[in-house]
């Protein structure tokens, strides 16, 4: 399968299109971190949606709980 980059101003419609068809999917959230190893934030809950937030340039992840 072939990468593809896409640059920023596209982020808000990927992230949209891809909340749509992931809505209801579970997904589990690990962080890995050099100074506290891999930690597991959410363990496959049921997920909302993907919003990527310009102003903060972070993507934010949005589960049930």
């Amino acid at each position: 399968m072939a990468s593809v980059k896409l640059e920023k101003p596209a982020w808000h419609a990927y992230f949209d299109n891809v909340s749509k068809v992931l809505n209801g999917k579970c997904a589990e959230i690990e962080v890995d971190s050099l100074a506290m190893g891999s930690q597991i934030e959410a363990e496959w809950v049921p997920m909302f949606g993907l919003v990527y937030e310009p102003r903060s340039d972070t993507i934010e992840v949005l589960l049930e709980g």
